[in-house]
This record gives structure tokens, sequence and C-alpha cells, in this order.
């Protein structure tokens, strides 16, 4: 009988939204039925896991403060990863904790090793023209000599094999694996040339080599081809220079052969290990949450490192959707910043990456022992404190019924553009960063429906939400609680990890039951989730829903009632609303001036329920456009070609502005590389833009291209020293790529510029690049 209601119950409701106010409300269902539960993965982990690293196993002492299990203590941790030097007497005690280890590889960890022989090294290094072991850019720095081991040696490669199996004697669950594009990366540092790369290249060559272009590159008998020698002969630099020399088809072949080798050996040392521990052992890699190669699809699911700039919510929900989409999971470092100085700003950040990778399905590694970018001879690294931490991990632990199984529905906030229907959650908070994370669990109507409030500014205020009631639980009334961690108490937080029980360290406050809509919430700091369960049907009328919409004139404010029969009245002022005629709503009101909104539902037979919005976003609070004719509209007009000096002359680029095909039509720029010496900033477009000190930026280009090349993509000083905002390379191929990125300008003022670098590509490749915007976010 009940059902039969519900689908009754349902039918009237949707000729309601119709009829009243249909711009704020949605199609009548059930919330969970948008999702679907993700395919599980090696590896996955619980929604509610805790996970921390610890670079070795640390016990304190007088000279070292650093403990590693009483920081799993602390922290509240379930999982800890990423760590070496273990011995069973340690993973033991970590056990014992409730704890699971995973262990960590890395170039260089290798079994059977002796450091104190002279040149260690040598028998497993990766090489460069010279006979020189190369080492990666950012190790040079530290003591000793950090080993770039080649895959294709032998030695090497059973050394490695020989090290993960210990691993695995020592009981790890799985184990994350750095650097994991090894001999790939080698060639941005003049490598590898050792005989064994030079003799599987020329093997490479034999069955992937096109006959004809190899003649003309000078190769006659491949037999006995040594491309090292070949190089050597024709003076082509040595070490990082090479990366800059120009990338002609024996080149491109041999850094496609390095990225070919690299997937392999990953392939080869999984297949092993499986079989050494009768098991699937998972596999992670560090993907700085933003790769992904044919090297990083190897694993299983990723731990990247995370950059102070992506800490951006924007960022953080694409990293999210993209891994989402390739069925693995995602953890990241807490912001990582090239300095040591901890400050209140950076203690903020991370609280709020907590909260909001949490929010995102993802996780974080709690910030303890986490490396930091800073060039030194012994890298640092930040230990933090549980008393800055730790209230937002019990509430995780506290809260695992509201995170395990739950999957995405809706996200609004920010600059985040969710396409998927009406938004069930809306935010009112005057402009500030303050976003919404919608979560449901799959095929259960009866589950609470769980948003995840996080405030992205540095002085929370109180701010207001507003529901859609139909898409929530086919328009049956709700109870809205919020659940927020408590302050900090080290001897509540001591108990709780002691007897699992972390209900204690949070609270729970309900605020509001029934057919309303709108209620206040209070400042966070950073995070709360709403719990919004449902209730049995009952008689009533409801509260006004509240929306903002966009019509030609601008933004408007929209009204709606699930009620069939509802009259809504409205004031502008705060006064209270009635149902006179003059003070109905009719149709969307316009923003001019508005700062909030208090709306009244009423029934014919009198009863009433009210809705008050008092944090509408003003004129002002909106992102700011920094480009000019970002859409092309005006051709070439503000955009500006810039070619290198040593190409003698700007014919190497040719840009034009067309109606693209392979856009759909949308009006974009063609660019056309004539010449090119793999020189990124040898070739690109620009826009001249001013950023201001500590403005946030976000970037959005849509770029497609003839054939597969790389573009660097960013924001930097115009003239010297020619400070960086962010700039980070990409790959582009032949279907339509959406790039996005958070940019967050640590500098004074700037005059800088944006800048499509396309000097990576070959000479005859045409980029394409459409709907660009650069977008600055209403300062705190």
């Amino acid at each position: 009988m009940r059902r039969t209601f519900r689908i009754f119950s349902a039918a009237l409701l949707m000729l309601s939204a119709r009829l009243i106010g249909s711009e704020a409300i949605g199609k009548v269902g059930d919330l969970c039925e948008r999702v679907e539960a993700r395919a599980t993965y090696p590896g996955a982990l619980r929604a509610s896991e805790v996970c921390m690293r610890s670079l070795v196993p640390r016990s304190a002492s007088a000279t070292r403060p650093h403990d590693t299990l009483q920081a799993i203590r602390g922290f509240h941790v379930t999982r800890l990863e990423w760590i070496y030097g273990l011995t069973p007497e340690f993973v033991a005690k970590v056990k014992a904790l409730g704890v699971t280890v995973s262990g960590a590889c890395v170039n260089g960890t290798l079994a059977g090793i002796d450091k104190k022989v002279p040149n260690w090294y040598m028998p497993y290094t990766t090489l460069d023209l010279d006979g020189n072991a190369i080492e990666a850019t950012w190790m040079r720095p530290w003591k000793g000599h950090t080993l770039w081991e080649c895959i294709n040696n032998p030695l090497a490669r059973e050394a490695c094999l020989e090290y993960v199996k210990g691993l695995v004697d020592l009981g790890i669950t799985d184990l994350q694996r750095d650097g994991p594009e090894m001999n790939h990366s080698a060639t941005n540092w003049g490598g590898c040339f050792c005989g064994h790369c030079v003799t599987a290249f020329r093997v490479y060559l034999e069955a992937q080599g096109d006959r004809q272009r190899l003649l003309e590159a000078g190769v006659t008998d491949l037999e006995t081809f040594d491309y090292g020698a070949y190089l050597r002969a024709k003076g082509a630099p040595v070490g990082d220079a090479f990366r800059q020399y120009p990338q002609d088809y024996l080149k491109g072949m041999f850094i496609d052969f390095q990225e070919v080798s690299t997937v392999a050996f990953h392939h080869w040392w999984r297949k092993e290990l499986n079989a050494y521990a009768g098991r699937c052992v998972p596999v992670s890699s560090n993907n700085g949450i933003l790769h992904d190669t044919p090297v990083h699809r190897v694993f299983d699911y990723h731990i990247g490192e995370l950059n102070w700039a992506q800490a951006q919510p924007e960022t953080l929900w694409n990293a999210a959707r993209r891994v989402r989409g390739t069925g693995k999971g995602q953890s990241t470092t807490m912001p990582l910043r090239r300095d040591t100085v901890e400050t209140p700003e950076w203690i903020r950040r991370t609280r709020q990456t907590i909260a909001t990778n949490y929010a995102l399905g993802m996780h974080i590694e709690a910030p303890w022992d986490t490396y930091l970018p800073v060039v030194s001879d012994r890298p640092p690294r930040y230990f933090g404190r549980a008393e800055d931490y730790a209230d937002l991990f019990a509430l995780v632990r506290a809260c695992s019924p509201l995170l395990d199984s739950y999957e995405e529905a809706a996200v609004t906030g920010g600059l985040l553009a969710d396409s998927r229907g009406t938004v069930p959650v809306r935010l009112f908070a005057a402009g500030r960063r303050i976003y919404a994370f919608t979560r449901t669990r799959p095929g259960m109507p009866e589950a609470p429906i769980v948003t995840h409030l996080i405030d992205w500014t540095s002085s929370p205020q109180p701010f207001t939400i507003s529901l859609d009631p139909a898409v929530l639980f086919s328009g049956r009334p709700v109870a809205i609680s919020l659940i927020v961690p408590k302050p900090y108490e080290a001897e509540a937080h001591a108990t709780a990890f002691e007897t699992r029980d972390y209900a204690p360290l949070v609270h729970e406050r309900v605020l509001a039951r029934g057919k309303v809509t709108t209620v206040s919430i209070p400042a966070l700091s950073p995070w709360g989730m709403l719990v919004i369960r449902p209730l049995p049907e009952s008689p009533g009328i409801w509260a006004p829903s509240v929306a903002l919409t966009q019509a030609q004139g601008g933004r408007t404010v929209a009204l709606g009632s699930l009620s069939e029969g509802a009259t809504i009245g409205f004031t502008t002022d705060g006064s209270p609303p009635t149902s006179a005629p003059g003070k109905r709503y009719g149709g969307p009101i316009p923003m001019d001036g508005l700062t909030q909104i208090r709306a009244c539902a009423f029934s014919p037979d009198g009863k009433s329920e009210e809705s008050w919005v008092r944090h509408l976003p003003t004129g002002e609070d909106g992102p700011r456009s920094l480009l000019k004719n970002s859409d092309f509209a005006g051709g070439t007009e503000h955009w500006v070609p810039v070619v290198a000096p040593s190409f003698g002359g700007a014919d190497a680029l040719a840009f034009a502005v067309e109606a693209v095909p392979r856009l759909a039509g949308a009006v974009g720029a063609r660019l056309t590389v004539r010449k090119s010496d793999g020189v990124p900033y040898h070739l690109r477009l620009t826009q001249p833009v001013t950023v201001r000190e500590h403005a946030l930026l976000y970037l959005t280009s849509t770029l497609v291209a003839d054939r597969p090349t790389r573009v660097r993509l960013g924001v930097q000083e115009r003239r010297p020293p020619h400070r960086c905002v962010m700039v980070r390379v990409f790959e582009i191929g032949t279907e339509p790529t959406r790039l996005k990125m958070t940019l967050d300008n640590p500098q004074p003022d700037l005059e800088a510029q944006y800048q499509l670098d396309l000097g990576f590509a070959d000479p005859g490749t045409t980029v394409w690049l459409s709907d660009v915007q650069l977008r600055e976010m209403h300062a705190e």
C-alpha cells in the first residue's frame, strides 16, 4: 500500500513542481538512483580509512622527538603506508594496534647492495651518453649518490624483485611504487644509453621501426646499430641538455622505447611477485594526483604528492572524477610547500584539503613525516601535531557508516560545474568559498544522504542552505542534522583510540525536521557533515525552496514549493511575508541589490511554512574574467603569438581563427607548427594579464590536435625573473581535451601572461584552441 501511495504522491508532486516554481524544484525521485556503486579494484580502501606515512620506523629518543607508533595513535590511523626500512618486530607492533602495513619501493631499493663498496651503484645505474651515472634532478643535492637504476639491466631487475619479495615476507598488505616512470623519466636527463638499452632499442626498432624513415635517418644496418654511438658522432648534448636536443624520428622512437620498456618491467615484476606471494599484491603509484600515463596505468591505485597550488577544491574534484573514470582510487599527501616554516595558512589549507579529500571519496595521508620539495642535502620533512589535525580524523572514524559505500551525487560551490541535474543542496554564502559535496548510497532509498560542507575561507562565517526535497527522497519530509568534530582534547582522543569508540569526539546537532527546505549553518572549521534522513509521510505544506538562476538580464532568485495549490509570498527586507496580492511570487526575482529573501508557502487552508536566506551573493561576488576575447569572437585581437628569434622569422608558427570542425564548429584558434626545435617556450600563444597577490585563478581550455602531441599551459610573469604562477605539460590528441588548472599566486602582484607553449610539437602539427577562460576567484 505504501509503495502505491508513494507513486501517486510522486505524480502529484511532479505536477506541482511543473506548476509552482519549476526553476527551484527538480524532478521527483530518490537521489540514490542517480548514482552507481563503483567497481572494486585490488587494494581498494574503505572510505573511512585513515592513512599515514612514515619514511622509516621512528622511535622517540632524547635527540629524536618523532615516534611512528605514537603518531599512529595520535592521528587515529588505520593504515600505515609508503614506509621503508621495515623489520619483523616493527610490523608486529603496528599490527598489534589494529593497523595494516603497506611497504614501498623506489629507484634504488634493491636487495643485496653494499653501499660501502666504491661506485657501488655502477652495475645497476642508468647512464648518459658519456657513461656517467644518472641521478634525478631533485635528488642531486642529497648526500651521497641516489641510484636511478636501469630497468633493462638484468642485475637491477633481479635485485628489485628480491627486494619486493622481502616485503611480502614481512607481511605487508600492499606497497607503494614511488618514481614509477624510471627509464622513461631518465630520457629527460640524457639516458639511458647503457649496453642493455642500446641492444634492446635495436630490437625495438627491428620490430616497430619504419624502414624508410630509418634509412632517411642514416640507419642502414640495424643489426649493428648503436644509438649512443650515432648520437655521439652527431655531437648530441650529454645529460640534461639532451632533453632540448631536437626530437627527430629516432629520438621519438627512443623515448617511446623507454616508456614501453618501463611498462613491461612493471608488468614483469608484479607478475613475479604475485606468483611468489600466492596472491595478488596490490601496488599503488605516485602519480602527483594528475599524471595518467601508460606507466601509471600499470598500477591498481595512486598515492600522489600534492603540491600547494593543486590543493584547491576544483583541482581535487577534477582529480577525483578522472580517477573514478579509470576505475581506480586516489590518495594524496598534504599540500606541499617549498618552505619549512609552518604558518597558520598552511595548517588551515591542510585541514581544508583533508576535509575535501574525504568529501570526494579520496584519501589523504595524515600530515606527518611528509617530504617537502625544498632543495637541501637532507630533504626536510613535515611533522604535524595531533592537536592541529586529529579532530578531523576522529570525525572520519566516528562517521564511518556515513562514508563507506557512499558515492558522489552532486557538487556545488566555487567554480565547480556539475551537469548531472538539479543540485539537491544549494549554497547561499554571500559569495564566500563554501563547497557542498553530496553523497548517497546507491540503490538504498532509506539510507541517509550526506552533504559534506567545507569552508575554504580564512575567516569562517555562518551561511544558509536550501534543499530541493523533490530529488532527495521522492518528496518525503526530512530530518536535517549537522555533525562536526569537537575541539581537541588529548585525553579524550587517547581514550577513543584505545576503545575504538569515536562518538564522544563529535557533536550532532538537529537543525530541522519536517517539510523544511532552508536552514542556517554555523561557521565551520572547516568541515561539517550535513545528514539528511527520510521521515514518514505527513500532512502539512512544504516550505519554499530557493535557487539562483540565470536570465538574460543577469542572476535571479527562483522560489518553488512541492505542495499543490500553495501560494508563495516573499519579502526582500526581512519582514514577514504574506499571501496578499502584490506580495506573491510570480517568477524569478532579479538579484539587483538583494542581500536576503524571506519566503513563505501558504496552503488554501491557511497553513504556512517559511524559508529565509540571509546570505545572497552580491553582484561583485562572482569570479572575475582576466582574458579579453577569450572566445575568439573578435578574431585574433588581444592574442599574441611568440616565436623565438632563432627561427629567423615569425612564420615558424601560423596563427588564425576559424570555426573548428573538430570542436563541433566552435570558433577557436588554429596554431600550425611549421618549425620546431623541441624547446616548449620557443613557440607560444600569449595574452597579457595582471595577477594580484594571493589571487586564486581557475584556468580552463579546450584543445585538440591533428596528431598526439604535448603542450605546456599556464600563467607566468612576462619579464625577468619570469616567476611562475603555475605551468603544466599536457598530452593532447585527435579527440578534444578539456584542460583545467587551479592556480594560486604566492607572489606579489605580477604583470603576467596566459601562455600556451607549442615547442614540443613536431613540424606540421596543428593544434586548435577554444573556450579559454582564466577567472580570478572572489578574494576573502
